[in-house]
């Protein structure tokens, strides 16, 4: 099972949240202490303080109750669930009030968030009720106990509350997400796409513009097809500080107010080779529908044979979904939010098209590849990249191009808005170049700086504050590379990248894959013809041998120490770090070194004297840790991405790298490769125990 499948519990490892005990919530086991001990939960992650609301206008106004404190008979359900389950109160989160009513016309959706089998009867009521998010990759079941919080003096409800007194499913629902997120304040600010995303595991996309692109229809169409959610809307000019007010129009339309799309198609028209194409809204309330061409009472439906009007539902009564023609729609609405499924989301209709998918987690790490957004920076080579290739078009496309859906997602945790700086912004600025790669499997991977400065990118997105960056492009078969980046140098953050395409695409990291590893030390032939040591250290090597044929870890730290001193350079590597470099060498075990193995030892650290006096050619005695990769690689050391974030985090200080440190590091890495290549067999695999590996290992 992959971890986009698997459901986290609430504070388990790699769920990408915590506990105050370090300890997972399972309900389950929760569950049956509540009734064990005869006792209602009270959850001590999301404790019944001001803390968990975070709302300065609220501190110390909210008291919290039970449902049963506050009705006699509550319920979860009342006759099932509907938008009108869903009402804003004190909390500003409309945002996600209007995605949950919207989750309640997708059973199958909303029965994943909401799991089955929660009440408030006897024999099945605790206090504590769960609920499952999309966080990230993650799927995360968040245990709540029913504590709501409501305003003192009864001011009423502080959460959402339900259109019926007595259910309380979705001021639940917001509690769980609060928890989720840090707190109520939190929910203050965000986009619907935002929640439809963490509630479905889909990607999210706008598309705003007036008018809208003249393919709107297409691309509804085809995210249709593959089981998109789809939300429009259009707003009205008005002046600062005025009210936004949703007010109808002369075509029955409202303004400022959001409808949920329920149907694309297209219709042939009887008596003719002509056909229209149509778009299917709903008007949330249920009722006050368009009056235009193509309404449930124009006379155009009198072009379409009664077969078909009645398989598109065209009946004349007031329920809020109506038709439109797709020309005017286009002209007449200037944005449509889509929340596009990514296979598995749901149970998958056999005739449904499908996306295909990849994705990637990454981080931009200080020191290693939070390179920033200014290709002019050497430090911009160090960002992330990622290959896609495209093979084919989209079928029945007639410019040879292929769909394709980019979306970048930050991992940075959501803040009450009365803490974020109004100069910085809750979000990180974030955004990503793509560039066409020519001869693909020949470039060296990672691309370097000087390639893509080189290349034209077909397309950039400038770095936007923002937690999702989607974007959608149309481009021809052949092989891209996408860099995503902070606008800023060394900005951490971890990422989540997601590519969406129609046809069966290729795509991978383009970090080299696997770590290439070099021949073994001990080829010599197979290597460029190396230097002698120098006399001066010769004549010290030769006397430190003279009267026994090897050395100790002790000995040799105290005999390199001498051997640079002889040439101009003070150095007294730590005895940890000469152990490991006995362990190079030592290909016979025994904990000490003779001189042909001391002569190869010196000639791996004069190459790190260099590499390192390459990348530090001011003398400054720090390496940049941007430049670990490369100066590795002249040692004859080769690491990806993910190595390379760890020796930084291993070895690195404040973005540098001492020389002695540099050593260090790279006779680690020299080392680890060694014990590779003895264990690998014909096909570059390593099969071993745990005592394998741990005997394999321990020594180095």
């Amino acid at each position: 099972m992959s971890l986009s499948e698997k459901v986290f519990r609430y504070g388990e490892r790699g769920s990408g949240t915590k506990t105050k005990t370090g300890k997972p919530q399972y309900y389950e086991n929760i569950l049956q202490k509540c009734f064990d001990k005869k006792k209602l939960f009270e959850d001590p992650e999301f404790p019944c303080t001001d803390s968990s609301i975070d709302i300065k206008k609220h501190k110390g106004n909210v008291v919290w109750k039970r449902p049963s404190e506050i009705v006699k008979r509550p319920r979860f359900f009342v006759e099932g669930v509907s938008r009108d389950d869903v009402q804003q109160t004190n909390v500003g989160d409309c945002w996600f009030v209007a995605s949950l009513a919207s989750l309640t016309q997708r059973k199958e959706l909303f029965d994943r968030v909401v799991p089955p089998g929660q009440s408030f009867k006897k024999g099945l009521y605790a206090g504590i009720f769960h609920f499952v998010f999309w966080r990230a990759n993650r799927w995360v079941d968040v245990v709540i106990d029913d504590r709501l919080p409501m305003l003192k003096g009864g001011g009423g409800y502080l959460s959402i509350k339900s259109g019926v007194a007595n259910e309380f499913w979705s001021s639940l629902v917001e509690k769980a997400y609060a928890k989720l997120n840090g707190s109520y304040g939190a929910l203050e600010a965000g986009t619907g796409t935002e929640a439809l995303s963490d509630f479905t595991g889909g990607i999210p996309e706008q598309i705003q513009q007036f008018p809208l692109p003249k393919d709107i229809w297409r691309i509804m169409k085809r995210a249709f097809d593959r089981k998109s959610i789809m939300t429009t809307s259009f707003v009205a000019q008005r002046e600062e500080g005025s009210e936004l007010t949703e007010i109808e129009q002369d075509d029955g339309l409202y303004v400022n107010h959001e409808y949920s799309v329920t149907g694309v198609t297209e219709v042939k028209l009887e008596g003719s080779d002509e056909s229209v194409k149509l778009i299917r809204l709903r008007n949330p309330w249920g009722e006050s529908e368009y009056s235009g061409p193509w309404s449930d009472v124009s006379d155009e439906w009198k072009k379409v044979s009664p077969a078909k009007r009645e398989e598109l539902g065209v009946v004349v009564r007031d329920d809020g979904e109506f038709w439109i023609e797709a020309e005017y729609f286009r002209k007449r609405f200037m944005m449509v939010d889509f929340c596009h499924m990514k296979p598995g989301s749901v149970e998958e209709d056999p005739l449904a098209k499908r996306w295909e998918t990849a994705t990637f987690e990454g981080s931009w790490v200080n020191g290693v590849s939070a390179g920033g957004s200014h290709i002019s920076e050497e430090k911009y080579g160090t960002n992330p990249q990622y290959l896609v290739t495209l093979r084919e078009p989209d079928s029945e496309d007639q410019d040879g191009e292929c769909s394709v859906l980019v979306s970048l997602r930050q991992k940075t945790q959501r803040i009450s808005t009365d803490h974020v700086d109004p100069n910085v912004g809750m979000w990180k600025a974030i955004g990503f170049t793509i560039y066409e790669v020519e001869d693909a499997e020949l470039c060296s991977k990672p691309l370097p700086i000087e390639y893509l400065r080189d290349h034209t990118s077909v397309a950039v997105f400038e770095p936007t504050p923002c937690r999702d960056l989607t974007k959608r492009l149309r481009l021809l078969p052949a092989t891209y590379c996408v860099v995503p980046y902070t606008e800023d140098p060394d900005t951490e953050c971890d990422f989540l990248l997601r590519i969406f395409t129609e046809q069966k695409s290729v795509c991978r990291e383009c970090d080299g894959g696997d770590v290439c590893v070099p021949k073994p030390l001990e080829h010599k032939e197979e290597q460029e013809e190396e230097e002698e040591l120098p006399p001066k250290v010769v004549e010290i090597v030769l006397d430190a041998f003279r009267y026994k044929t090897s050395i100790s870890t002790e000995e040799l730290r105290l005999l390199l120490k001498k051997c640079f001193e002889k040439e101009g350079l003070r150095l007294d590597f730590p005895l940890e770090v000469c152990r490991t470099m006995v362990a190079l060498m030592d290909k016979n075990v025994t904990g000490e070194l003779g001189p042909d193995e001391f002569e190869e030892l010196y000639k791996f650290l004069t190459k790190c004297r260099r590499a390192y006096q390459k990348y530090d050619p001011s003398c400054t005695g720090f390496l940049s840790t941007y430049q670990l990769k490369k100066a590795l690689e002249l040692t004859g050391c080769y690491v990806n991405l993910h190595v390379h974030k760890a020796l930084v985090i291993r070895y690195g200080r404040k973005n540098k790298i001492g020389f002695l440190d540099f050593v260090a590091c790279a006779v680690k890495v020299a080392c680890m490769e060694e014990i590779y290549l003895e264990h690998a067999d014909e096909h570059g695999n390593v099969v071993l125990s745990l005592n394998e590996w741990m005997k394999a290992t321990m020594y180095c």
